[in-house]
């Protein structure tokens, strides 16, 4: 397992084994970063719960 520590203009992300993974906005949690959102999947999903 490789993990790096990459500095970004926020703070750092981390590359586990080639993934990237930024924290959550919301909750600080660890996600693996798949799209523009800053946010877990729980996270989102808390919130669409919240909307309806």
């Amino acid at each position: 397992m490789r993990i790096e520590k990459l500095k970004t203009y926020y703070g750092y992300d981390l590359l586990i084994d080639r993934v990237l993974y930024k924290r959550c906005l919301n909750c600080e949690s660890w996600f693996p970063y798949e799209d523009e959102m800053g946010f877990c999947r729980s996270c989102i999903r808390k919130a669409h719960r919240h909307q309806k």
